[in-house]
């Protein structure tokens, strides 16, 4: 039923393949109008390639594969990539401005993974993965606090200069480290995780609600 429903309700475009929006307006990132996403993607991909594997239908299949192509467009064109400096980020929020919502990227790898995992003919996923785990690699020190982790990348005006993530992202982003490594082969992820879990101490959590507290005072989400 929930593979179905991801191919009953699939925008289409040559440039953009299959895609999903979301229809719930992003204040905080000025995003109001349907956004697609590369967090919903990757659900999307490893949903499909499931039912796919389950039932034989080739219309999963079709539709995941074209669900890659969104993954090669630039945020700011519709899509939900951002060319950093050092490779693509794969954006939870991709609008004209780097978002890098770090559990967001990570999930969306996770997709790409998917699909290399069960497609047999997976060059274009297994680009797009390789190059996403090098990109996210080298990003991973941007986020790092000294004492906790931060919960995005944006540096745009409106946006606090400092939001930690909360401890619930901030656990959680550990789990999806060791799992990265595991899927890439790239031990660095599992020692960005190990590294991260020794700042889990009362003193930096407390530290990070001060400045929680500050960021969504700014966001008018208090």
């Amino acid at each position: 039923i929930i593979a179905d429903w991801f191919i009953a309700n699939k925008e289409s475009s040559e440039r953009l393949g299959d895609y999903w929006l979301t229809h719930v307006p992003k204040p905080e990132f000025r995003m109001m109008d349907p956004w697609p996403s590369a967090f919903a993607q990757s659900r999307g991909i490893s949903i499909l390639l499931r039912a796919w594997q389950l039932t034989g239908k080739s219309d999963y299949l079709q539709t995941a594969e074209k669900a890659l192509t969104i993954f090669s467009v630039a945020a700011g064109e519709k899509g939900v990539t951002t060319f950093t400096d050092v490779g693509p980020l794969y954006e939870e929020y991709p609008t004209h401005f780097l978002t890098g919502v770090l559990d967001g990227s990570i999930f969306a790898l996770f997709g790409l993974y998917d699909y290399v995992r069960a497609v047999d003919e997976n060059s274009e996923a297994e680009r797009l993965f390789s190059e996403g785990c090098d990109a996210l690699k080298k990003l991973l020190p941007r986020y790092d606090l000294g004492y906790w982790l931060r919960y995005n990348l944006c540096t745009e005006s409106f946006y606090p200069k400092l939001d930690p993530a909360t401890i619930m992202y901030f656990r959680m982003i550990g789990t999806q480290l060791d799992l990265l490594s595991r899927m890439s082969g790239d031990p660095a992820f599992a020692e960005f995780a190990e590294k991260w879990r020794k700042y889990d101490k009362r003193r930096n959590i407390l530290r990070m609600y001060f400045h929680k507290f500050q960021a969504l005072r700014k966001l008018n989400r208090l």
